[in-house]
């Protein structure tokens, strides 16, 4: 068989030479056992200490409907704090390992003792009322070990409960400082809606409707005066008018005419002799009527009428001068007394008329300032309401933290169920599993070795190597043929290894059933390399 034509690889050849060579598989194994035992004595053992947190949800905490395990937040956000605690728990119990001034040095140690906490979650179950945490720490130091896991949950429970106040004092300051804001607003509204109802001498006692019924009999009254006010002007133009047309008319009428019959029929009412000379003109002018004005009778009665006429002036004791013959015009006494009418009713009516309007305008802006004003209560009114809902839901959320923290202060949600106490011996690591470990190891080592020999040796083994290395045929083969000495020598080798195997398995089976039965028996140094690997 040459170098380079390297024998089948295979499952079965494997096991077949498992089988020719498997005597030594017992030293072997049995050597990787006490190997194993070996490096599991030498192998740091720590202490373990764990204790349980009980942990409900904070009080005010917000829970989703759609969350199915409210506690999973929690949990996991012990998860990432408590190792953080660690800092201040070595400060607390002056670790002299944490007391060095180098920075690096001091975050190492830190990290050191952090990788030694695990947190873990204790009862990971659908619709639990609370989260149990259960912390472990190992340490190499037994006493140290739950001094110091006791004193991280401390330290991590005041930090939680700490933060936890600060929280809800932050949000109750910030639910009072909105409530104190709106307070001021609100009593700062009130202050003008006052002050704005006392300018425009707005009952507050009445609604919004009866406000406006009382405005629009206001609005009426004041249309009633602005209409009285356009018939007084158009009164007062149409007595302007008039006593224009009678100053004018005043203007043409002369002072002094030629009196007429009336005039003369006064003036001589007296005078008999007058009188009639008087009713003969009255008699003569009728009879003018009945003639034709061309005609001579016309303007003999004529000529008559005017002689008597003139002999009346003469006899008429009036202010007729004697020289003209004539008298003071009546219809100019009357134009004047109408004038004097015409300006005593006009003079009344234009004060009025002033008045009206200067009434009428105050009017008006008082309305208007008015309707404004209720515009402006309305709008206080809104931001009223407004404010009053803001005050009472800051109000709320302020009395909602209170009792937060009233309820926080009562009960901790952070309870320590079971405290850590001084582990008696080191647990971890289980020797019986480093054992384990070694022998398996030992065992493929072994197996790795058997094939690995078999495969350097040069020899053939089966027909197969030999048609592979030779390239001819195979005629026969014959078995290996052992002289009696050499038989002799092997079974002698292999019992004597078996016996040697079974009396120390034998010894150490005896050795541990003796260490759980009765201890007191076995050598102190026994009993305690046996505690000490046995974990017990």
């Amino acid at each position: 068989m040459t170098d380079v034509e390297l024998p089948q690889l295979s499952l079965q050849r494997y096991l077949d030479l498992v089988k020719r060579r498997r005597w030594q598989l017992v030293p072997v194994s049995l050597l990787g056992l006490v190997v194993g035992g070996l490096v599991a004595f030498f192998i740091p053992r720590y202490y373990v200490a764990d204790t349980l947190l009980e942990h409900q949800l904070p009080p005010g905490a917000a829970v989703s409907e759609r969350d199915e395990d409210p506690f999973r937040g929690v949990v996991d956000s012990a998860k990432t704090t408590i190792p953080l605690a660690v800092r201040e728990t070595l400060v607390a119990l002056k670790v002299p390992e944490a007391m060095t001034t180098d920075l690096y040095e001091q975050s190492q140690v830190v990290k050191g003792f952090e990788a030694e906490v695990d947190v873990r979650d204790g009862n990971n179950e659908k619709g639990r009322q609370h989260a149990t945490i259960r912390v472990t720490y190992r340490d190499r130091d037994g006493a140290r070990c739950a001094k110091f896991l006791n004193t991280l949950v401390t330290v991590w429970k005041e930090k939680v409960i700490r933060e936890l106040r600060e929280r809800v004092q932050a949000a109750e300051k910030v639910a009072r400082d909105k409530e104190n804001t709106q307070n001021g607003l609100y009593e700062s509204l009130l202050s003008d809606k006052a002050a704005l109802e006392r300018m425009h001498k707005v009952q507050p006692d009445l609604g919004p409707q009866v406000q406006e019924s009382q405005m629009r009999l206001r609005e009426a009254a004041r249309d009633a005066r602005r209409a009285d006010l356009r018939e007084k002007q158009v009164r007062s133009q149409v007595l302007e008018a008039t006593l224009a047309k009678l100053k004018q008319d005043l203007e043409a009428t002369p002072e002094r005419v030629a009196p007429d019959s009336a005039t003369m029929e006064a003036s001589v009412k007296d005078n008999v002799e007058a009188a009639k000379i008087l009713a003969l003109v009255t008699a003569k002018q009728m009879s003018l009527g009945y003639w034709d004005e061309h005609s001579p009778e016309y303007r003999r009665l004529t000529r008559e009428i005017a002689r008597y006429e003139k002999l009346l002036r003469v006899m008429m004791q009036t202010e007729t001068t004697a020289t003209d013959g004539l008298v003071q015009n009546p219809k100019r006494a009357e134009l004047q007394a109408a004038i004097e009418k015409a300006e005593a009713e006009l003079a009344p009516m234009r004060i009025t008329i002033a008045k009206l309007e200067t009434d009428l305008l105050a009017e008006d802006q008082a309305l208007a300032a008015l309707a404004d004003a209720w515009k402006q209560l309305e709008t206080l009114r809104s931001k009223l309401e407004a404010v009053a809902a803001d005050r009472l839901r800051a109000q709320t959320d302020r009395r909602e933290q209170e009792e937060i923290l009233a309820r926080l202060n009562a009960k901790l949600p952070v309870q320590q169920v079971r405290e850590a106490v001084t582990p008696p011996h080191p647990t971890d690591p289980n020797i019986l599993v480093v054992a384990l470990i070694g022998c398996v190891l030992g065992l493929g080592t072994a197996i790795g070795l058997i094939l690995l020999l078999d495969l350097l040796q040069g020899s053939f083994k089966t027909v197969d190597d030999v048609e592979r290395g030779l390239a001819v045929p195979v005629l026969g083969g014959m078995s290996h043929l052992e002289t009696e000495e050499e038989r002799r020598v092997v079974v002698r080798g292999r019992r004597r290894a078996s016996v040697a195997a079974f009396a120390f398995v034998g010894l150490v089976v005896v050795v541990v059933t003796i260490y759980y039965v009765d201890p007191v028996r076995l050598p102190p140094i026994v009993r305690d390399l046996l505690s000490m690997l046995l974990g017990s």
